[in-house]
């Protein structure tokens, strides 16, 4: 069944330019434009969380914490 993603975001970085975000959704993560575009995936691995997303600088890239290998990396 589908959830509403506004009820569970954790949080949230916008991009240097206001045009896009990273956001985190339950434990996965996606980049999101606001107005036209579509929403990436960045890390949406089951049984994996993602959290604390930071965009680096105006080059678009995002850094994140991750529990992928057992604790937070």
């Amino acid at each position: 069944y589908q959830i509403p993603a506004a009820s569970h975001v954790n949080s949230v970085s916008v991009d240097t330019t206001g045009r896009a975000s990273a956001v985190c959704v339950r434990g996965s993560l996606y980049w999101l434009t606001h107005r036209d575009g579509p929403a990436r995936t960045i890390a949406d691995t089951p049984g994996v969380r993602v959290r604390l997303p930071e965009i680096l600088g105006s080059r678009g890239q995002v850094a994140y914490v991750t529990d992928a290998e057992g604790e937070d990396a």
